[in-house]
């Protein structure tokens, strides 16, 4: 029987089981305060302090509406309009990408991950300036560039097209390295951005700090496996996969407890407020207790990293035909478990269920929460495609296989959870499609961004949707057209900077080009 999530669950849980932060944090120096900083001891307690504030929550919208995972047809479109907020959505799943400047400056990612980058830069500003112990000047300074490079990727992963032999001097990111807001700094080239960001990666990995302290795991905090895992990332978007294949090992090393769904979910029955009824929930949020946990696998991330998409009111996952192709629906636990064919009862606690002219299904977990931290499923599949596209196809499979073990209810059939591969390219085609079962609504944009850009063909995507016609400020529903997203149009997968941030750069920031 499929699982329901508890219909009453408020978003101001969102921030519940946050711990661990020093007590002292709020009172330290900030630059409206005109404290003078001193002490290592104050570095890291403003790193720490960052750690636990709304920047981890990520309004990460390209990952949730681009991929091939999302689909809102026209039908579902219509039968949502009571929702006030559904425009942003039509434009990213259409590939509107020059429609999208105009986002809210003060939530957009853009700016959250400048305002990280800010911090880290103050803290290396200082580093070398304050007192303190040599190794936790060392520890702040490594935290700060991990930190800076965790964002530039973010950053070029949204807002620049994707990295590949053709778009290497398209235009990148301002590259700031001094605690400075308002300097005028232009775009440096996508392979300028691509170089500043390894060097970050090449002084975060001095970090050694372990993940787990005390026995508390540190996801909170830029430890070496955050660092490995980023690198991972880093260098598989990159190509080069011997390096990436390497990092994610190293990362394994250092936290590899990976989510069973077999084991790890708890489903308790929980009452419908509304109606009186009970239903089954899929509940185990416990920041700080046992091994059981949700699909989001907050606890078990290497780095915490939250896209939040129920409170912004735009729109939820709602999973493609693609998407629901990957799934087998009696085994997979990640269907059973996670994707609901009335989606419209469960959002907002099912208050607008009623007004929905038909089910649109959805993909959640607790919380309204998607992970878009490192975790140690991506690593392991990571390292077997790294391990597929090097030709140890025998190896990789192994890896994909033992993982799968992990996803499917203890009465599949063997054969249906082992899978085989003759060659390197079906191995690929096989670890990409277990990426996007497990990663939909997170990873599986930036997977299609660097496949379509790398240097195999073979394994390129071309995603086409039928919607209304899409403009700035409105959708005209008496038309409909076909859209379709390919390799040959680079500019179509970059997002547009936020229109207020190219008014008040004074021309030192460029919008992206449209055709």
């Amino acid at each position: 029987m499929k699982t329901k999530i508890a219909q009453y669950i408020m978003a101001g849980m969102l921030v519940s089981g946050l711990s661990g932060c020093n007590d002292y944090l709020d009172e330290q120096p900030s630059k409206n305060e005109n404290l003078e900083i001193t002490t290592a001891e104050q570095l890291e307690a403003l790193l720490n302090k960052n750690a636990f504030g709304e920047k981890t929550l990520d309004q990460n919208t390209a990952q949730l509406f681009c991929s091939d995972c999302f689909e809102m047809t026209t039908a579902q479109y219509t039968g949502m309009m009571m929702m006030d907020a559904q425009l942003l959505p039509s434009k990213l799943q259409t590939w509107r990408m020059d429609l999208t400047g105009d986002a809210n400056k003060m939530t957009a990612k853009w700016t959250v991950e400048y305002q990280r980058i800010y911090l880290a830069n103050l803290v290396l500003f200082y580093a070398d300036r304050v007192s303190g112990s040599a190794q936790l000047r060392e520890e702040v300074k490594a935290r700060a560039h991990a930190m800076r490079a965790y964002c530039y990727i973010e950053l070029a992963n949204t807002y620049c097209q994707p990295y590949g032999r053709s778009t290497l001097q398209t235009p990148g990111l301002p590259l700031k390295s001094k605690p400075e807001f308002e300097d005028r700094i232009g775009r440096a080239t996508l392979e300028e951005t691509y170089q500043f960001i390894e060097q970050d990666l090449a002084e975060a990995l001095k970090q050694t700090r372990p993940l787990v302290v005390n026995g508390k795991r540190e996801s909170w905090m830029e430890s070496a496996a955050m660092v490995n895992a980023t690198a991972a990332r880093f260098y598989l978007n990159k190509g080069d996969y011997a390096r990436a294949e390497s990092y994610a090992k190293a990362a394994l090393a250092l936290g590899n407890d990976q989510l069973d769904l077999q084991t790890d979910i708890t489903v308790e029955q929980s009452l419908n407020i509304f109606t009186g009824t009970f239903s089954k929930s899929t509940s185990a949020y416990a920041q700080t207790s046992s091994s059981k946990t949700f699909c989001a696998d907050l606890e078990r991330a290497y780095y915490l990293r939250e896209t939040y998409y129920m409170g912004y009111f735009t729109c939820w996952p709602i999973p493609s035909q693609y998407l629901l192709s990957l799934y087998d629906k009696k085994y997979d636990l990640r269907y059973k478990d996670f994707i609901y064919d009335d989606f419209q009862n469960v959002y907002f606690m099912g208050i607008y269920g009623k007004l929905f002219l038909s089910n649109v299904p959805g993909y959640t977990i607790f919380n309204s929460l998607l992970s878009n931290g490192p975790t140690a499923a991506e690593m392991l599949l990571t390292q077997a495609e790294c391990l597929a596209r090097q030709n140890k196809v025998s190896e990789a499979m192994t890896l994909l296989n033992d993982f799968r073990r992990k996803r499917f209810s203890s009465d599949a059939p063997a054969n249906l959870v082992n899978l085989n591969a003759a060659d390197s390219k079906a191995a690929v085609k096989l670890i990409l499609e277990e990426r996007a079962r497990e990663f939909p609504f997170t990873q599986r944009w930036n997977d299609i961004r660097r496949i379509n850009f790398n240097d195999d063909p073979g394994d390129d995507v071309m995603i086409k949707r039928h919607f209304y016609t899409v403009a700035m400020n409105a959708l005209d529903m008496t038309k409909e057209m076909d859209y379709e997203l390919t390799p040959q149009t680079p500019e179509r997968y970059a997002m547009a900077i936020p229109d207020a941030e190219i008014s008040s750069s004074g021309g030192g920031i460029v919008q992206n080009a449209y055709k």
